[in-house]
């Protein structure tokens, strides 16, 4: 009878350790929170308001690549020596032609090919000899890569588009009079942040035109900032959106996570109770001494009292977060 008794202790304390792990590990996510103040949501509505900024209130345009687009001493020399000096670059095309020359059988064949190979050493004496040569030659490559960028850009707003469409917005830019609006902002939301000037922070891009430009003739990195310092205004979740989003399941899936952490709060205070109140263990328990035997005993209406307004303040987080 008195093993019982302890090994019927000893569940009970398993549970009710188990129970406070269970509060020090998910109560800050779940306990007295919906689904829209958990950490997971705000990880998605952030990611969210950072493509918004750069794929709607912050895009790329051809302005800001003004900058760009402008040739340096420096691009213009690393052009002109890519391929070596202009003794070595002319000897490349001379190897490269000798053998299809010295054996050309026909006549008109081989004029075409001296041709090619006179027009390519005269290219190439040329890119030594007159910097707005080399200079337009550099520009060209980067209005290619700079439309490459637009057009990635282009797609990825298509894309922030076609994965976003439950939510609705309405935002103005001060500084540019932009409005930027979408969807039914003012309808009943089941989320809805509002962002005031200097809330949203700054779009900084780094361009490199190398990883659009095959060659590798421009090795340098852009900085483009935009400003949204006096940008405000508000971004939602209209309930008539939520069942067209993919919300449902995840927030389904949180309630149910929570219910069930809230359960297993609310068991191990009761088995904490039976622990104390129920069951009766001999002076020698390994758990509980004389002098701590006598102290519980003498408090059985307190923690009664305790425990009570600790699972009503429990359960009234519970309802209030759903």
């Amino acid at each position: 009878m008195k093993n019982r008794k302890i090994h019927l202790q000893l569940v009970l304390m398993f549970i009710v350790a188990f129970a406070l792990a269970v509060i020090l590990t998910e109560g800050t996510r779940y306990f007295g929170k919906s689904y829209y103040e958990s950490n997971s949501f705000d990880a998605e509505a952030t990611e969210y308001m950072d493509q918004l900024a750069r794929n709607v209130l912050a895009p790329l345009t051809e302005e800001d690549f003004e900058k760009v687009l402008a040739v340096t001493p420096d691009e213009i020399t690393r052009y002109r020596l890519y391929y070596g000096s202009l003794a070595e670059q002319i000897q490349n095309i001379k190897d490269q032609y000798a053998s299809d020359i010295d054996g050309a059988e026909d006549e008109d064949v081989l004029k075409a090919l001296k041709q090619e190979r006179d027009a390519k050493i005269a290219d190439i004496q040329k890119n030594f000899d007159d910097d707005d040569y080399v200079k337009q030659k550099i520009v060209v490559i980067k209005q290619r890569a700079v439309a490459e960028i637009l057009e990635d850009q282009q797609r990825g707003l298509r894309q922030f588009k076609s994965n976003n469409t439950y939510y609705a917005y309405d935002f103005y830019n001060a500084k540019k009079e932009e409005h930027f609006t979408k969807g039914e902002i003012d309808k009943a939301a089941v989320y809805e942040k509002e962002l005031t000037p200097n809330e949203l922070p700054n779009v900084t891009r780094y361009i490199n035109l190398n990883e659009y430009e095959q060659v590798g003739y421009l090795d340098k990195t852009y900085t483009i900032e935009k400003d949204l310092s006096e940008v405000s205004g508000k971004i939602t979740i209209p309930k008539s959106m939520l069942a067209k989003s993919g919300l449902g399941n995840d927030l389904k899936a949180f309630t149910i996570a929570k219910f069930v952490y809230y359960c297993i709060v609310l068991l191990g205070i009761v088995c904490l109770i039976l622990a104390i109140k129920v069951v009766k263990v001999g002076r020698k328990s390994f758990l509980i001494e004389n002098g701590l035997r006598n102290r519980l005993d003498r408090l059985p209406v307190d923690v009664q009292i305790a425990l009570t307004a600790f699972v009503a303040y429990i359960t009234s987080l519970f309802i209030s977060s759903m």
